[in-house]
């Protein structure tokens, strides 16, 4: 018969196995692999995340660490001094800002390329360990905290820029520098706002109008250095700078902001003579 010709196939279902005879014989089949965990790993153990929690400090040196133990973020919000001194951090978890309560931060001897710029939410920072670090500068931002007292740069070969005032006044002029540079940066920030929205409003979305803004804001603040001044040019932007942005003469300008200053000093000394008359 035909069928004598024909070599079936067993067919599986589950596992059981329809053999040609209609039998059925178990079969074994393999188990599937397990879905990979999507839990993060562990770093700290729970006695040291309840010991960091009665003292407010985690000692975490020579660890060997490439990162920040994310439970820190989330599982001690108080803490006060956290120790990472001498493992193998090349950046600093932005999230270091979720430590509100954060008064020393020990980053010494790590090969450290960058601090993030979210540093400036941990108000109450206090010592900044930087010691033997990679690190070539440090963001302006830190310039507004306010309670620290002690960066520490041995060893750290930072830019000339930053080094010289460290050198010469230690953490007090190195956070005055940088408190300087981030007042800059916001101001220019703010000019280019106001040049973007009121003066040259029309201009930015012109080909080439965007560069043209931005290398007449770098123009001013090489000629202006003072901050009060920067912030006085801002504020009367639309009444110094002339309509069309190629009749811009910084020279003029300069020439201008100094009668306005004048102007504003009589009137403001007017002002007061008027008051004592009273």
């Amino acid at each position: 018969m035909l069928e004598d010709n024909i070599r079936l196939t067993p067919v599986e279902f589950g596992t059981l196995t329809l053999n040609c005879n209609n039998s059925y014989s178990p079969v074994a089949l393999p188990f599937p692999s397990p879905l990979p965990s999507t839990k993060m790993p562990r770093f700290l153990s729970d006695s040291e995340i309840l010991q960091a929690k009665e003292t407010g400090c985690l000692h975490l040196s020579y660890r060997r660490l490439r990162l920040i133990p994310p439970e820190i973020f989330t599982r001690l919000p108080n803490l006060k001094r956290l120790d990472l001194g001498c493992n193998r951090l090349t950046t600093i978890d932005p999230n270091i800002s979720e430590l509100k309560q954060l008064e020393e931060l020990w980053l010494n001897e790590n090969p450290l390329e960058a601090l993030p710029v979210t540093l400036d939410q941990n108000r109450k920072l206090r010592v900044l360990d930087l010691r033997k670090t990679k690190l070539r500068r440090l963001p302006n931002e830190l310039g507004r905290l306010k309670q620290i007292h002690t960066i520490d740069l041995k060893g750290t070969a930072i830019k000339p820029k930053q080094q010289g005032p460290y050198s010469e006044g230690g953490t007090a002029q190195l956070m005055a520098h940088l408190h300087m540079r981030d007042q800059r940066k916001q101001a220019k920030l703010k000019m280019l706002q106001r040049m973007r929205e009121g003066v040259y409003r029309q201009l930015w979305d012109v080909p080439g109008g965007q560069d043209s803004i931005i290398a007449l804001i770098k123009e001013v603040f090489l000629c202006f250095n003072d901050l009060e001044d920067i912030k006085n040019l801002i504020r009367n932007a639309e009444r110094l700078f002339p309509d069309d942005i190629e009749d811009v003469d910084i020279h003029s300008i300069q020439e201008e902001f100094e009668a306005l200053r004048r102007e504003n000093l009589k009137k403001k000394l007017a002002a007061e003579l008027e008051l004592k008359i009273r």
